[in-house]
């Protein structure tokens, strides 16, 4: 089990109560065993505070539970991330040695520690694919083979997801938002209403992050993901030149990256919405088998920000990785394993890693650039109908 810093719940929980405290420090010390109570007692809190609060709490339980397999903060010590400053983009590119992750593949040590159950009745999952592996966001899945996994009933739009802490963290609160039902990942315009409505429950203090079939790694089951934490395409350079349609509190921008990315942001939810919708269809349309998209979105204060990377399904991976790269990577945060990483001349994971270059980063991108773009005039045309 991990250890948790003493000073962590004054430093994460500011905002509750110091009557409440010991409640929280409860919830984060209790047992898997205690899991019936423990809802109980999320439910007590999160009828009091926000949705946020609530979140980092669930988190800081999972870590000392041992439900996620390594402590996120390991992740940022000097030997283990480094960063690019791009004078082009003015990103601070992050990248990060995380080998932990690559356990998310070895059922043997998930079931070592506690994270998946040795023994299960596979007659009573549901959701199989054509390999007979169940579906491993299905709730009833969840429930049979993951003891330690807590999982919130969440209503997002009027429709029922859970969300969980994500056991192979990439960041400190690194959560799965999946919905009730078995559906395919699959865009729809209520998508955009979802994220907006998840970022209006977090305050802001959550992004919230969309893979099309750009990076799903669970392609039959509809879900997002969220970190608390900022990405660094979010401090990325962008000029009045950059700004291609405004109308009233709506702008659209398109800042020069190595990814064809589109900013939207507003105030005006409806609006903001009808104009993602419009674009996501364009760019569906003109090959629909072929085009995807990360989306990350944001909050601040009142004003919605997401960045739409334009991908498409045969430039998924870069030379350099064995794994797709999708919306962390695109905001510029880059994992790397032994798992994910291909051996280049000779070189380990670890020695690429230690090999990296802001060159090397910015080519990993263009590798995944789509073939196809989007012509300016045409999009103008669209936003204007919209």
């Amino acid at each position: 089990m991990k250890k948790i810093p003493p000073d962590l719940f004054s430093n994460q929980l500011t905002g509750i109560d110091s009557k409440d405290i010991s409640l929280c420090k409860k919830i984060v010390f209790a047992s898997f065993l205690e899991k019936e109570q423990l809802m109980k007692d999320l439910q007590f809190l999160w009828e009091k505070y926000t949705l946020d609060l609530v979140l980092k709490i669930i988190y800081l339980q999972q870590l000392k539970s041992g439900f996620i397999l390594s402590d996120p903060a390991n992740y940022f010590k000097a030997e283990n991330q480094n960063s690019f400053y791009d004078p082009d983009t003015q990103i601070r590119f992050l990248v990060q040695w995380n080998p932990e992750r690559a356990l998310r593949k070895n059922h043997k040590i998930l079931i070592k520690r506690g994270i998946i159950k040795e023994h299960i009745d596979t007659n009573a999952l549901i959701n199989k694919d054509k390999k007979g592996k169940a579906c491993y966001l299905c709730k009833k899945n969840i429930d049979l083979q993951n003891p330690k996994e807590i999982v919130l009933p969440l209503k997002l739009d009027e429709e029922l997801f859970y969300i969980g802490a994500n056991f192979a963290s990439i960041s400190d609160n690194h959560f799965t938002v999946f919905h009730h039902q078995h559906r395919p990942q699959k865009y729809r315009k209520k998508i955009f209403s979802i994220m907006m409505d998840f970022l209006n429950k977090s305050n802001g203090v959550f992004r919230i992050i969309y893979n099309g079939l750009a990076g799903a790694s669970i392609e039959a089951h509809e879900h997002f993901q969220t970190t608390s934490i900022r990405f660094p395409v979010e401090s990325i350079k962008c000029s009045d030149q950059n700004i291609i349609y405004k109308h009233k509190d709506v702008k659209i921008i398109k800042p020069d990256y190595y990814l064809p990315l589109w900013i939207f942001e507003g105030k005006k939810e409806s609006k903001l919405i009808c104009l993602l919708d419009h674009f996501i269809r364009y760019w569906h349309s003109s090959k629909p088998y072929e085009h995807t998209e990360n989306v990350l979105g944001i909050k601040m204060d009142s004003l919605f920000r997401f960045f739409i990377f334009l991908r498409e399904k045969s430039k998924l991976k870069s030379i350099e990785q064995t794994g797709a790269l999708a919306t962390f990577e695109a905001s510029g945060l880059f994992v790397f394993s032994e798992f994910l990483t291909r051996k280049i001349r000779g070189k380990s994971g670890k020695d690429f890693f230690s090999s990296l270059t802001l060159d090397i980063i910015k080519n990993m991108l263009k590798g995944i650039a789509p073939s196809d773009n989007l012509e300016l005039d045409t999009m103008m045309k669209i936003f204007r109908t919209a």
